[in-house]
This record gives C-alpha cells, structure tokens and sequence, in this order.
C-alpha cells in the first residue's frame, strides 16, 4: 500500500473548493477601444480564473487583444462584432487592446 502525503491532500483539496466556491462580488465594465492601444482598465483587478472579454454587438469594426501597448491590428488576437474570449491572466490590467476604427466597445467581467 502506497501513501500520499498529507500535504498533497490539502493542496488537492484546497484546489477543489477553490473551484466550487462561489464569489461574493465580481468585477465588470466597458472599454472604449480606438486606433491607440489601451489596456483593458487603468486599475488593478485580479482575477481568479481569467476575464472573458466580448466585442459589442454593434461595433463596426475588429477589436484585437494583445499583452502590451505594441498589441497591433496584425500582431493582436482579433476579435468581431459580438464575439467573445475568455483569457486566463490574474489581473485584467494586463490585456491591451486596439480596434481598426474609433469608437468600438468591449464589454469585460472577471470569472
């Protein structure tokens, strides 16, 4: 018989309830993307498991994500009018966006 030690438990464990606990408050809010880079928010807002970012419904242009203020319309991972991704970083702070024309809108909330 093998035994695991205790300590390996209690991380699996502490793992488990991290996953099924529920938040008491989350974090959410729209940013105004245009042909200059702009990080997600100023502010710092740390995630657990990520932040799931969607492009407006009524955006007539593309939004692209990157992880710096170089994040570009060629190098950025791009987004469409109403489509959504879910990026697994643990502080919205750290997404940078540009769009292709002024004046499209993410939506964001941390999960």
């Amino acid at each position: 018989m093998s035994y695991v030690p205790l300590s390996e438990v209690l991380n699996k464990l502490a793992s488990i309830l991290d996953q099924i606990e529920a938040q008491s408050s989350f974090a959410h809010g729209q940013t105004t993307v245009g042909t200059t880079p702009v990080q997600l928010t100023t502010s710092s807002v740390p995630a657990v498991k990520g932040i799931l970012v969607k492009a407006h419904k009524d955006n007539n242009g593309k939004i692209y994500i990157g992880k710096d203020n170089t994040v570009t319309t060629s190098t950025g991972f791009e987004l469409a009018a109403g489509e959504a991704v879910t990026i697994e970083v643990d502080d919205a702070n750290k997404i940078w966006l540009v769009a292709d024309s002024d004046d499209q809108v993410v939506s964001w909330i941390v999960v």
